[in-house]
């Protein structure tokens, strides 16, 4: 919930796991499960970084764990 809530706006895995304290490796799986069920997209890239952003999907599941 907290990644969902982080992509805000677009974020590379570097800045998510700065921003959530959390190990690197531990954001990366975490990107690739929500990637997976369409709830986060690759927005952009430069270079070798790859930045996300949250899909309607995504917006919708943060909305429903909130409540």
């Amino acid at each position: 919930m907290k990644l969902l809530q982080a992509l805000n706006a677009p974020k590379d895995r570097s800045q998510l796991a700065q921003e959530l304290k959390l190990d690197w490796k531990a954001v990366d799986r975490h990107v690739q499960l929500l990637q997976r069920y369409n709830f986060i997209k690759q927005d952009s890239a430069y270079g070798q970084i790859i930045l996300y952003t949250i899909t309607p999907d995504g917006d919708r599941l943060l909305h429903l764990m909130q409540e």
